[in-house]
């Protein structure tokens, strides 16, 4: 079974586009366990996939579906919306979009957990074990989000989308905002929580290094169509796409730019890192 399907997708904005498709006949799957990058500028289409995916906006045409489960737009009911839930999660640029400033982060883990039904004799336990399995203790679990550091906030915003034990995790721009070692630890511990939970990833990101470094295949996206698909070292090192080649010559300094080089992450974002 395929953690995402999209078949034949097609997405109209008539107020916002003026009846032009923001996408436009795409089709993409993630196996279970796989990590699928999503590449392209902005306006490309790859927010509307995500909400899409996350059933905050109807697919026009075609077909989604998520862990065996067929998506039509926002979930109805209450039920039916912490079923989807537990199939598919996000984690942002920004961890602020998932933190609450004003609750400590145990707290908010503990509210996600309670309401899943989780009782609140064990939600503050297993809210523990949630942030120990991201690197953080108890320390940080009574810190608000503010007295954290950036790499801190994303871990915390991790172990939140964690807590509904997703299969399917979208990451939009996960490591963006952090600094290029903070991001070696997060991309680190991608790795190593989709390994130990059988997790599949949407990677959603500009950065193609970083793209090299967590997926197995990658989507490139060009005004709404996959322009082109295929395993991401092999896509970087030889793109068959003008678009693509054009990415590649766009990619900042420090990353081989010949085209048909392979795509390497900078030394510092590859390499372990026991601060944050």
């Amino acid at each position: 079974m395929k953690a995402i399907e999209l078949i034949g997708v097609s997405k109209v904005y008539p107020q916002a586009t003026g009846g032009r498709a923001a996408l436009d006949d795409v089709s993409l799957a993630v196996e279970q366990g796989a990590s699928l990058g999503l590449i392209g500028e902005s306006g490309s289409g790859k927010t509307t996939i995500a909400k899409i995916l996350l059933g905050l906006e109807p697919a026009s045409g075609g077909e989604v579906v998520i862990a065996g489960h067929r998506i039509d737009g926002r979930p109805r009911g209450r039920r039916a919306r912490i079923e989807h839930a537990r199939r598919i999660q996000i984690v942002f640029q920004d961890p602020y979009l998932s933190l609450n400033p004003r609750l400590a982060v145990g707290d908010a883990i503990e509210r996600t957990l309670r309401l899943h039904s989780v009782e609140r004799s064990g939600a503050r336990r297993r809210a523990l074990e949630l942030l120990a399995q991201v690197g953080l203790g108890e320390r940080e679990a009574d810190a608000l989000p503010g007295m954290l550091s950036g790499g801190q906030r994303q871990r915390a915003a991790i172990a939140r989308a964690l807590a509904v034990g997703p299969r399917v995790l979208i990451l939009d721009e996960a490591v963006a905002a952090l600094d290029v070692s903070v991001q070696a630890q997060v991309l680190n511990l991608f790795n190593d929580l989709r390994e130990a939970e059988g997790l599949s990833y949407l990677f959603i990101t500009h950065n193609l290094a970083v793209v090299q470094y967590v997926t197995d295949d990658a989507v490139v996206l060009r005004q709404g169509r996959v322009v082109e698909h295929g395993p991401t070292r092999e896509l970087l090192a030889r793109p068959t796409s003008p678009y693509t080649v054009e990415l590649l010559d766009s990619i900042p300094r420090g990353i081989p730019r010949r085209r048909h080089d392979p795509v390497v992450a900078p030394a510092a974002a590859l390499t372990e890192s026991t601060s944050s």
